[in-house]
């Protein structure tokens, strides 16, 4: 970190020294943490969104996991863990179904998925008090459920989540007072690593960077290629 930003004080830092820099929107990792106090020791860190809710869907996974190994009776239920990552408009009726009947049977992953959308609101509000509020509450939640018997090894993953987010909390909360977000490069970033699985990698750059170009370049005036039926 410290070698690019020397590279590059005068095309991305206004002030011309990293240390100008006033925030930092990053994941949580304790590496990326690190460099931002080495190198940029004024800047506020801004605890990202996307990656929170990365760790979220880990965290229920290993909810989900926990449970189909130890309870053969609902194990069809649990088969597709990704199922429980999905937001509310995205389920099909069949997976509304399936998290129906995971609730009547009082499970840790129907829990888990109902922490998951309850957090997912939270982070929608627009007031700082309220999300500060809301996001102490559902700390509190996921303890407090974690902590009963029948619940401690299943909620496991999800406690240790809610620890991390305690940890960080005013990085967390930062995202209300100043908006700072890689969504847009998370979003990119996602374009480039679906073109990369489509063709299987590529030996070269520019290769890579030919294959960017037309998939999302918006390129005209291309001939159609491709032979129709």
């Amino acid at each position: 970190m410290h070698k690019f930003l020397n590279n590059h004080r005068g095309t991305l830092l206004k002030d011309g020294h990293p240390h100008a820099i006033t925030e930092v929107s990053m994941d949580m990792s304790p590496s990326y943490k690190s460099g931002v106090d080495s190198n940029m020791r004024n800047a506020r860190k801004v605890f990202d969104y996307f990656h929170i809710a990365q760790n979220l869907n880990k965290a229920i996974g290993k909810v989900c996991s926990r449970e189909r190994r130890t309870k053969g009776d609902i194990r069809n239920l649990l088969k597709k863990p990704r199922l429980f990552q999905k937001n509310r408009d995205k389920l099909k009726e069949k997976d509304q179904q399936t998290i129906e009947k995971l609730k009547e049977l009082n499970t840790a992953t129907a829990m888990a998925y109902q922490m998951r959308l309850s957090l997912q609101d939270i982070f929608k509000t627009k007031s700082e008090i309220k999300a500060l509020l809301g996001l102490k509450a559902w700390i509190s939640w996921v303890h407090n459920e974690a902590e009963k018997e029948m619940w401690k090894y299943f909620l496991n993953p999800l406690k240790k989540f809610a620890e991390s987010l305690t940890k960080h909390f005013d990085g967390i909360i930062a995202r209300w007072r100043h908006g700072t977000s890689n969504a847009v490069l998370e979003g990119i970033n996602s374009v480039f690593s679906a073109v990369k699985r489509r063709a299987r990698g590529f030996r070269s750059k520019e290769y890579l960077k030919m294959m960017l170009y037309f998939t999302k370049g918006n390129l005209t005036g291309i001939p159609n290629l491709i032979p129709s039926k």
